[in-house]
């Protein structure tokens, strides 16, 4: 089984996830047209229409040795089988109702790659103005600089496609750099400086093998097996249906399934819910259930779990839910055990996209009906409907899920065991995964990104969206409810400008993210503006908005005294800010608690000065904005 390392990416304000790009090797070995050509790098032919295609388009520099035999595959065009053919940089497909020179295309790697990656956008674009070249009413987007002098060299529409973004900076999973890269519909261009003057100055990721390593690289799933990962919060509770705390999502999610799931783009997919339809202008839906479908104790599911998990428990314990739909929604209603619909007061756009596990899982009514949801056994040794099954927790040590054999999606799952040990600090995580004593790790620091790139017994993985996963944004909370100097608006304006974000985002975070300007991560590009209010990192002004809010400094230098309630993950950031905040006389003392104490002390006790959480955007501000301010 390989194993896996996510990288982990925050900010102290917002992430900014990089898409995997793979630079090009250098090579210079020629070969000869003929009717077939083996190359001994690979073990792979190649032969007839796609060598000839090779040969009379670059061969090795432009499309790099073949990584894959040809074979039959559905498009993601158009839905027809072709026949194609995988190389390092390009994917051949073969078109025989074209005429000649169009019966052999490129597939449009460039456009899948980015949509799987970016789904909501690429942030920070810049438009190169060195001689740029303009497309008129076909795109915004220009190539400009070397990007124009290599795409023109190259084949230009017709082996690169049309620009997809304007130039950005983004992370080499080869080599742990940052490159100026600009995405076409059939490729992707990187900037060497460093090879500034030659050839390899402009270099074209390997979509193509990432295309088939993505696809293929994992080869034949096979059942069995046990996978185990590390944890790095011990999740307290398993019922996920009563909190967006992510340590307990991270291991429970597995156990349950929400009305609907989501795809790599986001688009809502059947899960619980068969199918869906959508009526009255988006203000009622009505909900198919898939048929047959048990709870892990071979009760049957039906709509009523579907409604009782609503009514009583996620309008009233998850946040998120709660926030969204409780001053929306009409009513639920359930006309037969295998149909739902939701009725609203006013059309309701975002409701599919907060349907899926983590939004929204679906509980058994008749587990948790007439009892406390929040205090009852069960949440310790759920019974959900997911495709794995509660084995085993033991606090502070593991939690053991094992295969639920009657799962509704026939055939899965493939492992028949997940074993979730706890783990709280990254380093000891990272040493275990280099073990080999668990596959697979959710995050990793940022100083040793570039040793584990090197290491070939690993795969770092890029993710999107931030810690949490989902488009977040790590925000300090000041307590306003208690009697502090944080109830001051110049006090809060003070501290944050004596923060160097700059300097927390490269010295803390290593470069993995950005800074955010609002609530709105700027990666959901479709809602987030930039022209917003900012306050730059100014020492000078914080000291004097500090003194005018009526707090001079003490004999010992000090204003007053913030306690930063954080978890061990944010450890690194708070000594940071301690540092930071010395320069105008704030004193920082840090409170590091396990994850469930000081999510109990921030959110539920509200004992505390000043805190810090990854707050979610989701799929859309309705449902993971909305909630910090209602």
């Amino acid at each position: 089984m390989n194993r896996t390392a996510s990288k982990w990416l925050s900010t102290f304000t917002a992430l900014m996830l990089m898409l995997a790009v793979l630079p090009a090797m250098g090579r210079t070995t020629s070969y000869a047209q003929g009717d077939s050509r083996m190359f001994p790098e690979t073990g792979k032919t190649v032969k007839g229409k796609f060598l000839a295609y090779w040969n009379t388009h670059g061969g090795l520099p432009q499309q790099g040795f073949p990584v894959s035999e040809e074979m039959q595959e559905k498009s993601e065009t158009d839905g027809k089988t072709y026949k194609v053919q995988y190389f390092e940089r390009a994917v051949f497909e073969e078109h025989p109702e074209n005429r000649a020179p169009y019966d052999v295309l490129l597939t449009l790697v460039g456009v899948f790659n980015l949509k799987r990656n970016y789904p909501s956008g690429v942030a920070d674009q810049k438009p190169n103005t060195t001689n740029p070249l303009r497309f008129g009413n076909i795109t915004s987007k220009v190539v400009g600089g070397k990007f124009r002098e290599y795409w023109e060299k190259n084949g230009g529409l017709a082996q690169q496609g049309y620009p997809l973004t304007d130039e950005f900076q983004e992370r080499s999973l080869v080599d742990g750099k940052v490159y100026t890269v600009q995405v076409f519909e059939r490729a992707v261009f990187e900037l060497h400086p460093e090879n500034a003057g030659k050839p390899s100055e402009v270099l074209l990721s390997l979509l193509g093998r990432f295309e088939h390593e993505r696809k293929f690289g994992a080869g034949t799933p096979k059942r069995g097996g046990t996978l185990v990962v590390a944890a790095s919060t011990d999740p307290g509770s398993l019922n996920t249906a009563i909190t967006t705390a992510g340590g307990t999502h991270y291991v429970a999610d597995h156990i349950y399934n929400g009305l609907v799931g989501l795809d790599d783009q986001l688009n809502p997919t059947p899960e619980l819910a068969a199918s869906w339809q959508i009526t009255e202008g988006g203000k009622v839906y009505t909900f198919k259930l898939q048929p047959n479908v048990k709870w892990h104790d071979n009760q049957p599911f039906t709509s009523a779990d579907v409604k009782f998990t609503f009514e009583e428990v996620l309008l009233k314990f998850h946040a998120r839910t709660k926030a969204g739909l409780e001053n929306v929604l009409e009513r639920i209603d359930t006309p037969s055990a295998d149909t739902v619909v939701f009725r609203f007061k006013q059309p309701y756009g975002p409701l599919l996209q907060r349907l899926d596990v983590v939004e929204a899982p679906i509980v058994a009514k008749h587990i948790y009906e007439g009892k406390n949801v929040q205090q009852d056994p069960a949440n310790l040794r759920p019974v959900g409907t997911g495709p794995f099954k509660f084995g085993e927790y033991v606090k502070g040590d593991h939690v053991t899920l094992e295969r639920n054999p009657n799962y509704f999606r026939t055939g899965l799952p493939y492992l028949d065991k997940v074993i979730f040990r706890i783990i709280p600090d990254t380093n000891t995580a990272t040493l275990a995964l280099e073990r080999g004593e668990v596959d697979y790790i959710s995050s990793v620091n940022g100083s040793d990104i570039e040793r584990l790139i090197k290491n070939t017994d690993l795969k770092l993985a890029k993710g999107f969206g931030g810690g949490g996963g989902s488009l977040c944004q790590n925000v300090l909370i000041p307590n306003l409810i208690k009697e502090s100097p944080f109830r001051k608006l110049e006090v809060r304006q003070a501290f944050y400008q004596a923060i160097d974000r700059q300097f927390i985002l490269d010295r803390v975070y290593f470069g993995q993210g950005d800074i955010s300007t609002g609530p709105i991560s700027r990666q959901m590009t479709w809602a987030y503006s930039a022209d917003v209010k900012s306050y730059s990192y100014n020492v000078v002004n914080a000291n004097q908005l500090l003194d005018r809010a009526g707090y001079p400094r003490g004999a010992d230098g000090n204003r007053f005294t913030v306690v930063f309630t954080h978890a061990p993950g944010f450890a690194r950031l708070g000594e940071a800010m301690r540092e930071q905040l010395k320069q105008v006389g704030i004193n920082l003392q840090l409170e590091s608690l396990e994850v469930n104490a000081a999510n109990e002390k921030v959110f539920i006790k509200k004992e505390f000065d000043m805190g810090v959480a990854s707050y979610c955007n989701g799929t859309d501000p309705e449902i993971g904005v909305k909630r910090v301010y209602v």
